[in-house]
C-alpha cells in the first residue's frame, strides 16, 4: 500500500467526525470591500428544535465560522462598532455554506468617545504571564514555532522551548495536555493563525484541587486558539518529492469542541526530519501524574528521536492519534494516546582518538558503517474523575513495543601497526506495561490527602554478535575460534518495579502547613545470559550473566511549608531504610541502612516577574544493576566493561540559585542560575589495564564527584531590534581507577554567545546568533583543549504578500590544540513558499545543504580520549512540494 492511501486511510475517522457538523463559514467586508476584523457574529435558532446560541467574531481577514448539529433556519447579526447592523436569515442545508456580508459605515456622529481600555501585548498575572498573538505576529508566520520565535524570552532548540532559560516542561492547547504534553509536536503543527494568545505558567498544576498544598516548579506552555477556531476542524496537508529520491508526506488534522478534543499527526520522509524528542517519548511511557515520575525508560528511543540530517541515509516515519473526551456530565475525562515512529538510517564515520594513560599513549583510526532499523509502537489511557470538588482518580496504562536493530562493519588502525575488520550485529525486543492510580481528597479546607501507587513491568530480549579478522584481547580472552574471533550473547532481562504512598497534607493557618508522607518503593530484576564463543579456565564464571538484583526503599516524610508575604520556603526531612540485594551464581552482596535526608526550597517574589529561590537537596543513590555485575561485557574489539558486585551507594548533595527578572514595559529579560553538585567518592569499576585492548568504554560510577554550573542571560528589545547574551561555565572533577591507582580528572567548559534579531513590517526578519564555545581537561597524563567558534544566519522575508523566502546557514569552527587543519563545517538550507492570498494552497521549493557538503567534524574529550568525528552527510537536495490548509 502507497504512502499516500496510509494517510488517506488514517484520516477517514476525523473527515467521518467532520461530516456529522454543518459549517457555515463566510468573510465580512465594509462596501469597499475591506475585510474587517473583529465584527460580532450571533446566531439563534427559528426551528422548532431550538440550537444554542452560537456566537462569534471575524479575524484579522475578515473571515469566521460557526457550527450547528443539525439542519434548519437561523438568524444571525452582524455587527461592529462604526457600522450599521445587518440581520439576515439563512437556511442550513448543508455541511459547508459560505456567505459574504458587507457593512456599512454608520452617519451617526458622537460627539465625544472615550476608550477606556488600553491593549497590552503582555499581560501579567500572579504565576501567568500572557502573549497576544496578534501583537507579533505579520503574516509569515506558519506555524506555532515562527509566531514563538518572534516573542521576547523564547527559544527554541529541535522542538524544546525554552521560556527565560528554562525548559518548559508541559504544553497545554485550551488547557488540556497536547499529545502528551511534550513541545515539539505542538509548536511544528499547530498553525500559527489558529492562535489567540500564549500563556506561560509557573508552578503549574493539572490539579486545582491539590493546588493550595502541592509544591512544583514546573514551567507549562498553554495556547489559546482563536473564538472561530473552537468547536471546528483544521490543520494542514503536505506532499514533496526531489532529487536523489527524495520525498516527504505529511498531514495533521485537529478537532475542537468544550467535551471532545481529537488530533492526528502522520509523516513520512526521507530527509531526516525528526518529529518527537525524547521527552515526547518519555511522556508517553511515564504517563505522568502529579505524584510520580517515570523511572524506567527507553535509552533505545532517546538516540533516534531528534532530526538526523548528519548521516547519508535517514527515512523516518511516524503516526499519531490523541483524543479526549468528557463523560457522566464532564467528571470523567477519558484520554487517548497511540503512537508508531520507525526510522531507518545509514552513517559513515571516520573517527580518530588519542588516548592518553599514566604508562601509554597510542593513536587509533577507525572508519565505521552504520546500518540501523528502529521501530517504536506506544499507546496510553488515562481515566481522570472527578466525583465532586473534594474528591478525584486518577488511573493511567500504557503499553510500549521497541525493536532496535544495529549492523556495523568497522575498519581500525592502531599506531600504523594493527589493522583489523570487526562486523557487530545487535538487536533487541522490548515491551513494557506501566500502570498509576492516583486519588485525592479534600477533607476540610485544612486537611487534604494523597494515595498514589504505581506498578512497572518490562521484559527486554537482546542478541549481541561480534566477530574480528583478527584476534583481540589476545593477553585476556581466549577464544574458541583463533581463526575468526567472535562471540555471541543473548540476553533475557524481566523487571518489575512497585512503589506506592500515603501523603496527608495539614493547613494549620495561612502562612504553615504540615504534611506527612510514607514511601515504599521496590524493584525487582533478573538477568538470564552468557557470552559465548570465548572461554576463561581461571575463571568460569566470568562470561556468565545471570544476576538477581533488588532494591527497596521505605521512608517518612515530614514537611513544613511556610508563606509569609512574598517568601515561601518549604522544608522537608526523610528518614530512610535503604535495602539492596545483588546475587550471582558466585556471589551474594546485601546491604541494609539508615539514611536521613533533608531538603530546602526557599522563593521570594521581589516583584511581578522578579523571583530568586534557593534548593538544597541531599539523596542516596543507588548502583544500577549492570554496574554491579562483575561477569565481563565486550562490547567492541577494544571495549570491555566489568562491573564490581561489592559497590555501595552514594550520596548526593545539590543546590541550586536561580533568579528571574522580566521588565513588561521594556520587554526585558534577565536570568541567571548557579548550581553545585557534590557526590562522596565510592568504591567505583576499576580499568584492569591501560593498553589498546581496553581503550573506551568505561563507566565512572561516581562521575562527577564534584560539578559547578553558572548561567547567565539578558535580552531586551530596542525598536525593531532585540538583542540578547548569554554565558555558561561548567566545572567537573571525577575519579578514575586504573591498574588499582586512583587518579583525578578536571575538567572544564566555558560557553558564551550572543544574538541580535531584527524585525520591521515589510522587510526581513532577520536573526543572527554567535556563540564561542572552550573546553579544557587536566588529563591523567596532560592538558588537552579544544574551542568551537558556531555562528548561525537566519532570514524570513514575505514578498508581495504572496512569496515566504526562508534560509538558515551554519558556520561552525572546531579546533583541538589549536593546530587542526580544515576544521570549519558549513550548512545551509533555503525555502521558497508561494501563497496567493487567502487560498488554502501554497507551492514551495526547498534545499536541503545547498552548498553540497559531503561531511561534518565533531569534537569531544571524554576522561583519557580526545576524540575527532568526521560524518559523512546526505548530499544537496532540493524538493517540490504543496501544502493545504484545512
Amino acid at each position: 500500500m502507497s504512502r499516500t492511501l496510509i494517510i488517506l486511510f488514517l484520516f477517514i475517522p476525523f473527515l467521518t467526525l467532520a461530516q456529522t457538523k454543518y459549517v457555515l463559514k463566510g468573510v465580512v467586508s465594509d462596501e469597499n470591500n475591506v475585510h474587517l476584523s473583529h465584527a460580532s457574529i450571533v446566531a439563534r435558532s427559528l426551528g422548532t428544535d431550538a440550537q444554542p446560541v452560537q456566537f462569534s467574531k471575524t479575524d484579522q481577514d475578515g473571515a469566521f465560522a460557526l457550527n450547528f448539529k443539525q439542519k434548519g433556519t437561523i438568524e444571525v447579526v452582524f455587527s461592529r462598532i462604526g457600522y450599521t447592523k445587518v440581520t439576515d436569515t439563512i437556511k442550513i442545508e448543508r455541511t459547508l455554506q459560505e456567505i459574504k456580508v458587507n457593512l456599512i459605515k454608520s452617519s451617526t456622529r458622537l460627539s465625544e468617545v472615550k476608550i477606556d481600555y488600553k491593549y497590552q501585548a503582555v499581560q501579567i498575572g500572579k504565576d501567568t504571564i500572557r502573549f497576544m498573538a496578534d501583537y507579533f505576529r505579520d503574516g509569515s508566520e506558519r506555524k506555532l514555532q515562527d509566531l514563538l520565535e518572534k516573542m521576547p524570552g523564547f527559544s527554541i532548540e529541535d522542538g524544546r522551548v525554552k521560556f527565560q532559560g528554562k525548559i518548559v516542561n508541559i504544553t497545554l492547547l485550551e488547557n488540556e495536555r497536547f499529545f502528551g504534553g511534550g513541545s515539539k509536536i505542538a509548536v511544528e503543527n499547530i498553525p500559527a493563525d489558529a492562535v489567540d494568545n500564549v500563556e506561560m505558567i509557573s508552578r503549574f498544576s493539572e490539579n486545582e484541587m491539590m493546588k493550595a498544598v502541592q509544591v512544583n516548579d514546573q514551567l507549562a506552555m498553554n495556547i489559546k486558539l482563536k473564538a472561530n477556531k473552537k468547536n471546528f476542524v483544521f490543520g494542514d496537508l503536505e506532499t514533496a518529492a526531489g532529487n536523489h529520491e527524495s520525498y516527504k508526506e505529511h498531514a495533521a488534522l485537529f478537532y475542537y469542541s468544550p467535551n471532545k478534543t481529537g488530533s492526528f499527526i502522520a509523516d513520512v520522509n526521507s530527509i531526516g526530519l525528526g518529529s518527537l524528542t525524547k521527552e515526547d517519548i518519555t511522556r508517553v511511557q511515564s504517563s505522568e501524574l502529579q505524584y510520580f515520575n517515570n523511572t524506567s525508560s527507553n535509552q533505545v528511543l532517546y538516540d533516534y528521536a531528534k532530526s538526523n540530517q548528519r548521516v547519508q541515509s535517514n527515512i523516518n516515519k511516524l503516526a499519531t492519534i490523541n483524543g479526549t473526551t468528557k463523560l457522566l456530565d464532564k467528571r470523567l475525562k477519558v484520554t487517548l494516546y497511540a503512537l508508531y515512529s520507525e526510522n531507518r538510517v545509514q552513517s559513515l564515520q571516520d573517527i580518530h582518538n588519542n588516548y592518553t594513560f599514566p604508562d601509554s599513549s597510542f593513536f587509533e583510526k577507525r572508519q565505521n558503517r552504520n546500518n540501523q532499523k528502529n521501530g517504536v509502537a506506544l499507546a496510553n489511557i488515562a481515566l481522570k474523575y472527578k466525583r465532586n470538588p473534594y474528591f478525584n482518580v486518577d488511573y493511567t496504562v500504557d503499553f510500549d513495543l521497541t525493536n532496535p536493530r544495529l549492523m556495523q562493519v568497522s575498519t581500525m588502525e592502531v599506531d600504523h601497526i594493527r589493522f583489523s575488520n570487526s562486523q557487530k550485529n545487535e538487536s533487541a525486543r522490548a515491551y513494557s506495561v506501566k500502570q498509576f492510580l492516583e486519588s485525592n481528597w479534600k477533607h476540610s479546607v485544612r486537611r487534604y490527602s494523597t494515595f498514589a501507587l504505581q506498578h512497572q513491568f518490562s521484559n527486554h530480549k537482546a542478541q549481541f554478535k561480534l566477530s574480528s579478522d583478527k584476534a583481540f584481547f589476545e593477553n585476556t580472552l581466549n577464544f574458541l575460534d583463533e581463526n575468526r574471533p567472535g562471540i555471541f550473547r543473548p540476553i533475557k532481562r524481566v523487571e518489575n518495579l512497585f512503589n506506592v504512598s500515603l501523603k496527608h497534607y495539614l493547613v494549620l493557618d495561612h502562612r504553615h502547613q504540615l504534611h506527612f508522607e510514607l514511601n515504599s518503593q521496590n524493584q525487582i530484576l533478573r538477568q538470564e545470559g552468557t557470552t559465548m564463543g570465548v572461554v576463561d579456565s581461571i575463571n568460569p564464571n566470568i562470561f556468565n550473566h545471570d544476576q538477581h538484583y533488588r532494591t527497596g526503599n521505605t521512608f517518612l516524610g515530614l514537611y513544613h511549608r511556610f508563606t509569609w508575604r512574598k517568601l515561601n520556603t518549604l522544608i522537608s526531612f526523610k528518614e530512610h531504610f535503604l535495602t539492596f540485594d545483588n546475587k550471582k551464581s558466585d556471589s551474594k552482596y546485601e546491604n541494609n541502612r539508615l539514611s536521613f535526608q533533608p531538603e530546602i526550597d526557599v522563593n521570594y517574589e521581589i516583584g511581578p516577574s522578579n523571583t530568586v529561590s534557593l534548593k538544597y537537596k541531599q539523596d542516596y543513590l543507588y548502583p544500577k544493576y549492570n554496574e554491579m555485575n562483575p561477569s565481563y561485557w565486550i562490547n567492541d574489539y577494544n571495549v570491555i566493561f566489568r562491573g564490581n558486585d561489592s559497590l555501595s551507594g552514594q550520596m548526593q548533595h545539590r543546590i541550586r540559585l536561580y533568579y528571574r527578572n522580566f521588565d513588561i514595559a521594556r520587554l526585558r529579560m534577565l536570568y541567571f542560575s548557579s548550581t553545585v553538585q557534590l557526590k562522596n567518592k565510592i568504591k567505583a569499576n576499576i580499568l584492569p589495564f591501560s593498553t589498546v585492548d581496553q581503550v573506551k568504554g568505561v563507566t565512572l560510577l561516581d562521575r562527577p564527584d564534584f560539578q559547578m554550573m553558572h548561567m547567565i542571560g539578558y535580552s531586551i528589545r530596542i525598536g525593531r531590534f532585540e538583542p540578547e547574551v548569554s554565558s555558561s561555565f561548567l566545572n567537573m572533577k571525577l575519579a578514575q581507577i586504573i591498574s588499582n591507582e586512583t587518579f583525578d580528572i578536571r575538567q572544564n567548559t566555558f560557553s558564551t554567545s550572543a544574538s541580535l534579531g531584527w524585525r520591521k513590517p515589510r522587510y526581513p526578519d532577520i536573526k543572527a546568533s554567535w556563540s564561542h564555545t572552550i573546553s579544557w581537561q587536566y588529563h591523567i597524563a596532560n592538558r588537552r583543549m579544544f574551542t568551537t567558534d558556531k555562528l548561525d544566519l537566519s532570514a524570513k522575508y514575505m514578498v508581495a504578500k504572496s512569496f515566504n523566502i526562508r534560509t538558515d546557514w551554519s558556520f561552525e569552527k572546531a579546533i583541538f590544540d589549536k593546530n587542526q587543519s580544515n576544521p570549519i563545517s558549513i550548512l545551509a538550507n533555503l525555502e521558497l513558499e508561494y501563497k496567493k492570498g487567502k487560498s488554502p494552497f501554497s507551492f514551495y521549493t526547498q534545499g536541503f545543504n545547498i552548498l553540497g557538503n559531503d561531511r561534518y567534524r565533531v569534537l569531544q574529550l571524554t576522561e583519557y580520549v580526545a576524540t575527532e568525528q568526521i560524518t559523512y552527510i546526505m548530499p544537496r537536495v532540493f524538493m517540490l512540494g504543496l501544502r493545504y490548509k484545512i
